[in-house]
């Protein structure tokens, strides 16, 4: 064979040996790409210098819901842009095409192919080849969790904050609320343990009457932080039932009637014995309780107070309703607060440090209820509030 011939043949050899070689080297480059593709979490776009989008990974097709041969090829406005974030979108993208975007990202609004919006983080960079063509590459990164993880964050620090009003609110009332009435309390004890023989029968039943009052105080206070309390804590169960309503505005107003004798005050009870509720009957005892014990506090001698009831709807809308001094717009508009307005005296000296009332509106809103007032100055109160019917 011709020396000049074999030393070709060899050549050609070698050379199909190298483009073997190429080829397993690309395949096997080819392969390592598609590994890391796959293994991205985030979508990846790739849009060229006019725009087009020339690459999506199988991630941002998930993200969006759209098919790579959906994506491919298409100009702004992009099928995944939202309608109502699209004029900030289109100034974001002009901002890229520019280089004007932030190293840190950005976040926009997409648009999935079943309509549902998605917050998402972008981060941009770019890249040049062909001939000095630049092309951005977006990292697109859905942040649904974190908006989520940030709105669960809030409502806990919104519900600590409140917690913590109560929390004071709670400590004011054993401080000072508390300390008066025990303090009253162990005075005119004190005063007749050691001058008992000096004091009249009328004086002796004049300091009775006193103590009696104060200990009824110190009785309700303790009453309403322990439910308070054991709400805090989630002690209180939640069992509905049907409940003649009218059965529990008559046993609140026999227990009442006492307290409303001493101030000749009239309780008028206009419920139905036909009305029923489906509520958890020891709620709705302390949410009645409360209100009428409220109603005859801040009325004066010879007023009335008026229970009724009326339908409304799928709710039973309740009403209680006094002849008492009333309250101005300040006090009514902090009234249900975390930490409502300065304990308030009674016509006869009651005091009312607004627990109650929050233990009120947690009750009626487990029952998905609301509870409201209207007042005026020397006109009197209305609480309304509402509970769920038996049809």
């Amino acid at each position: 064979m011709n020396p000049r011939c074999h030393e070709l043949e060899n050549r050609i050899k070698d050379l199909e040996l190298e483009l073997s070689n190429l080829k397993s080297n690309k395949y096997a480059e080819t392969l390592f790409w598609q590994g890391i593709e796959k293994s991205i979490p985030s979508g990846i776009s790739v849009i060229d210098d006019t725009g087009k989008q020339v690459y999506v990974n199988q991630s941002f097709c998930n993200l969006v819901g759209w098919e790579e041969q959906e994506l491919l090829e298409k100009y702004p406005p992009y099928l995944y842009w939202s309608e109502a974030e699209i004029e900030n979108i289109k100034t974001t993208f002009q901002k890229t095409l520019k280089g004007k975007v932030p190293k840190e990202g950005f976040e926009l609004l997409f648009c999935n192919k079943s309509e549902k919006l998605i917050p998402v983080r972008v981060i941009i960079s770019s890249f040049t080849i062909d001939n000095n063509r630049t092309f951005w590459l977006a990292n697109v990164i859905d942040i649904t969790g974190e908006r989520q993880a940030e709105l669960v964050i809030q409502q806990q620090n919104s519900k600590l904050i409140e917690l913590n009003a109560t929390k004071d609110k709670l400590f004011s009332i054993i401080a000072h609320d508390l300390k008066s009435p025990l303090s009253g309390f162990l005075l005119l004890m004190e005063l007749m343990l050691t001058n008992i023989e000096k004091y009249s029968l009328n004086e002796i039943k004049g300091h009775n009457k006193a103590l009696h009052e104060s200990a009824r105080n110190v009785y309700e206070l303790l009453e309403s932080l322990l439910d308070w309390s054991r709400m805090q804590r989630g002690l209180i169960e939640f069992h509905p039932d049907v409940i003649v309503l009218s059965f529990l505005i008559k046993r609140n107003i026999k227990v009442l009637s006492v307290f409303a004798r001493v101030k000749d005050i009239e309780i008028v009870n206009l419920v139905s014995d036909s009305l029923q509720i489906r509520a958890d009957a020891s709620m709705v005892n302390t949410i009645i309780r409360n209100l009428i014990s409220n109603a005859i506090k801040f009325t004066p001698k010879g007023g009335k107070v008026v229970v009724s009831a009326e339908e409304k709807d799928d709710k039973l809308l309740l009403s209680v309703r006094d002849s008492g001094i009333g309250m101005d717009k300040n006090i009514v508009d902090n009234l249900f607060g975390a930490n409502p307005a300065e304990p308030r005296i009674g016509t006869n000296f009651e005091i009312s440090t607004g627990l109650g009332l929050i233990i009120c509106k947690e009750f009626i809103i487990k029952h998905s209820g609301e509870i409201w007032v209207e007042s005026e100055v020397g006109r009197g109160s209305t609480f309304y509030f509402t509970l769920p019917k038996v049809n």
